[in-house]
């Protein structure tokens, strides 16, 4: 059907394959808004985004081959986002 997203999509195929929980609560979000995903975001959803990135982040630099090398740059992106976030 035009205009419906499909539950397992491409576009959010890198997010389903590593996080197979994120369909469960795409469903239930779609049962609260008539078997759609809301189009609009929110402050939570940019929090929520903003925390999985540091979160890959901190892995990423936990097993690269060379985590010291990339340590003070990550280090001094934490700080300038925590400092804009008050």
């Amino acid at each position: 059907m035009p205009g419906k997203h499909a539950r397992l999509s491409p576009s959010s195929a890198v997010r389903w394959a590593e996080c197979p929980a994120s369909v469960v609560l795409d469903d239930r979000v779609r049962e609260k808004n008539d078997g759609e995903l809301p189009d609009e975001s929110s402050v939570y959803a940019e929090v929520g985004t903003l925390c999985h990135e540091l979160a890959e982040l901190r892995i990423k630099q936990a097993y690269w081959p060379n985590p010291d090398a990339f340590a003070p740059r990550i280090e001094e992106l934490i700080s300038q986002i925590e400092e804009l976030a008050g």
